[in-house]
């Protein structure tokens, strides 16, 4: 199976969401319990903010009523009335992506602290960011991808197609200075079974991610065979 080595990639930030089929007011008990559940593996508290939804004051002083649990490696798992959300962001350049596996694990202490909500959407992004001596759009994606019309340089770029699957794929590219700023997304509408799915979301986001850059990319990026 081709694959490519995250350790080589551009990779700044990765995040796998699950959307709640119905919104839901956390109570003070429900977040303490998360905390309690992801300790070990989450112990920075970064914010902690239980109430009503909606709010009957029409608004909140901060983020959304919820909470984030952090670590020093990147990681996060987000807590709020739409959605439970496990990311990873790079906070330098030493700082490794904790990969899938860890932000699949925490996202499943998490809805099983809070009694497993129904979830109607799940989905996954990477966000690349490429610099400049790795090549620019036209070095680092196929050509086939962009409309003819484009003459000179690509400003900004989205587009998404859906597979046999059901995944949704998108691809969505900007330039930012001398960066190359390459995002993937992919997910689907959840029949009841978002581990399956997500495993299914994360597989799709590598092969799709591996059919859209060129052989200079996975040069580049050190892509494998085997």
């Amino acid at each position: 199976m081709d694959s490519l080595e995250f350790g080589n990639l551009p990779l700044i930030e990765v995040t796998c969401n699950l959307i709640l089929a119905e919104q839901r007011a956390f109570a003070w008990d429900d977040i303490a319990a998360v905390r309690a559940a992801l300790k070990d593996r989450l112990p920075i508290v970064s914010d902690f903010f239980s109430g009503r939804i909606p709010s009957p004051v029409g608004f909140v002083f901060g983020t959304a009523p919820g909470a984030a649990f952090e670590s020093d490696m990147g990681a996060k798992v987000e807590v709020r009335p739409d959605r439970l959300t496990s990311s990873w962001r790079r906070l330098g350049p030493d700082s490794n992506y904790v990969r899938f596996k860890q932000l699949f694990d925490a996202l499943q202490i998490a809805t099983d602290a809070l009694g497993s909500p129904a979830v109607s959407i799940v989905n996954m992004v990477y966000v690349n960011r490429a610099p400049h001596e790795q090549g620019s759009f036209r070095d680092l994606l196929r050509s086939d991808l962009f409309p003819e019309i484009v003459a000179k340089e690509v400003k900004d770029y989205n587009v998404a197609w859906l597979l046999e699957s059901e995944v949704e794929f998108r691809l969505q590219v900007s330039p930012e200075d001398q960066l190359a700023i390459l995002s993937t997304a992919a997910g689907l509408w959840s029949s009841g079974d978002w581990q399956a799915e997500l495993k299914l979301v994360h597989e799709t986001l590598q092969t799709q991610f591996l059919a859209v850059i060129t052989q200079h990319a996975k040069e580049v990026w050190k892509w494998k065979q085997s």
